[in-house]
């Protein structure tokens, strides 16, 4: 590799471990991408046709993006998004013309990438996707077991639906194109042709929730807990309903990490005692501590010496944070006078990142926080925004 692509490669990685981390925020996120984009500019400039970046046509770039596909060595799907949104930022007047193309595209691994380039792009967007009157979705003419076995097409359906919930336009979209949705035990035989994780996905990302319960047996039937799709559904619930989900996974030892993470991202302080008693468990030391962390921030410190915290030896801070639980359910116990708080722990009070739950919170959080914070900040904000279209909190953003 040339000197220039494996500065991107360092950076396409560095990226990945900002991602989720609560010591980067976002001018360190920004700093990345305008990085990335110099040095795709660059790339760029070679117009030699070696890569999808110094593509100079759509034609050029399909290609390359064949071909990547034949090659999984080089990109994943994640990577080849981020690549291809840094080349449609360099070159926004080529967004109508490739996604169309990709969009439309009889390979179904096309479609699905042309959405998570959507996804990278963020506020870069300036092609509008309409898939009520302009494209259409494979949502007829296969069978459950077919519809369950085509991954590509499937991944591309998922992400078109998450497309449409986040431009507040699913609801719409479903009326008209799948009016049945909200008949959860007598879904028809023409709409088999969804797989059960899609059908899981119109269920939690609708206006159609038949219930908490089902919705929790269909995510542990599929395998699916640890997924974006698992995060949104926690975020809409209320406090009866996360304890109602809590309850549900409790039954298996197994489920214990995403009971921590739902406990985490619902935000309700009454889970902080059952953290502080993760915390103390050998096996769950990491997942309690992140948990405590994107509820508490930075009030955290005042319970945990920040050396202990952010130990760069992993093995050293995992035997030393769970002394710390027993003093986080002294403070509790005391109402957590320590940490400012001086409340009297009613169920439904929610915190993010040492702050009450509330929109004008959630914004600071977003434009403020740690990027894992920022990411559970965004999910709250898509569900109490009426405006259109939150961008996510990894999205290729400049400024």
């Amino acid at each position: 590799m040339d000197k220039l692509t494996v500065q991107l490669t360092q950076l396409i990685a560095q990226r990945k471990v900002l991602s989720f981390n609560f010591c980067c925020y976002k001018e360190s996120f920004v700093d990345n991408t305008q990085k990335l984009v110099t040095v795709a500019h660059l790339i760029h400039a070679q117009n030699n046709n070696l890569c999808i970046l110094s593509a100079q046509n759509t034609t050029q770039i399909i290609e390359h993006l064949q071909a990547e596909h034949q090659n999984t060595e080089q990109y994943n799907e994640p990577e080849l998004a981020l690549v291809l949104a840094l080349k449609l930022i360099i070159k926004p007047q080529l967004q109508g013309e490739l996604l169309t193309i990709m969009l439309t595209s009889e390979q179904a691994y096309l479609q699905s990438l042309s959405l998570a380039v959507v996804k990278v792009l963020g506020d870069n967007l300036i092609f509008t996707i309409d898939f009520i009157n302009e494209f259409t979705l494979p949502i007829s003419g296969m069978s459950a077991d077919e519809a369950n076995e085509n991954t590509p097409q499937q991944a591309f359906i998922q992400k078109a639906l998450f497309t449409l919930y986040n431009s507040k336009k699913l609801t719409a979209y479903l009326s008209s194109e799948l009016p049945e949705y909200k008949q959860y035990d007598n879904r028809v035989a023409s709409s088999e042709s969804l797989s059960a994780i899609n059908w899981l996905t119109i269920d939690v990302l609708s206006d159609n929730k038949p219930d908490v319960q089902k919705i929790t047996t269909t995510f542990i039937q599929q395998e699916y807990l640890n997924s974006h799709l698992f995060d949104v559904f926690i975020t809409s619930l209320n406090e009866h309903e996360v304890t109602q989900v809590v309850n549900q996974l409790s039954v298996d030892d197994t489920h214990i990490p995403y009971i921590i993470h739902a406990m985490a991202l619902s935000g309700y302080i009454k889970f902080i005692p059952f953290l502080a008693q993760y915390l103390q468990q050998a096996n769950f030391v990491s997942d309690a501590y992140q948990a405590l962390r994107i509820i508490l921030g930075s009030k955290l410190d005042k319970l945990i010496p920040l050396n202990i915290q952010f130990n760069s030896e992993i093995d050293e801070r995992i035997k030393d944070l769970p002394y710390y639980g027993a003093k986080i359910l002294n403070a509790w116990q005391q109402g957590m006078p320590s940490i400012s708080f001086t409340f009297e722990q009613p169920d439904n009070k929610r915190l993010l990142n040492g702050l009450e739950l509330s929109i004008q919170a959630v914004e600071h959080v977003a434009m403020s926080g740690s990027q894992w914070h920022r990411y559970v900040a965004m999910l709250h904000q898509q569900q109490a925004n009426a405006t259109a279209y939150c961008y996510n909190a990894h999205a290729l953003a400049v400024n």
